[in-house]
C-alpha cells in the first residue's frame, strides 16, 4: 500500500491562533504571509515564509500565528489506513481549485 498524503489549507488573520494536536511528522508549508510556529516542549520557535516547509518533530501540541496580517498555509498528513471518501474529496478539491503553488521541501 502506498502512503497517501492529505493536505489541509488554512487561513489565519492577524491575532488568530491555530492549534494543531497529534501533528507528529506532519509538514507545514507556508503559502502566503509569514507564520510563527511554536511546538510544545521546545524552546526554539520557527518562522515560515512563503515556500518554506517544516516537519513537526514533537508529539505535543503546535501553535501557529500570523506575523504580518493574513497567512495561508498547508498541513500535510499521512493518512492512516485507507482514506475516507471525505478526505479523498477534500484532497482533490484542494489540488484542483486552490491556486497552484510549487514547494521545494527538502
Amino acid at each position: 500500500m502506498v502512503p497517501v498524503l492529505t493536505d489541509e489549507i488554512h487561513d489565519l488573520d492577524i491575532k488568530q491562533v491555530f492549534s494543531l494536536g497529534r501533528a507528529y511528522k506532519c509538514t507545514v508549508r507556508g503559502i502566503e504571509g509569514r507564520l510563527w510556529l511554536t511546538q510544545e516542549g521546545l524552546k526554539q520557535d520557527t518562522i515560515l515564509a512563503p515556500g518554506d516547509c517544516f516537519t513537526i518533530r514533537t508529539k505535543g501540541r503546535v501553535a501557529m500565528e500570523s506575523l504580518d496580517g493574513r497567512a495561508r498555509f498547508a498541513v500535510s498528513r499521512r493518512a492512516s489506513g485507507v482514506a475516507s471518501v471525505g478526505e479523498v474529496w477534500r484532497g482533490l478539491w484542494a489540488r484542483v481549485f486552490v491556486k497552484r503553488q510549487t514547494f521545494d521541501c527538502r
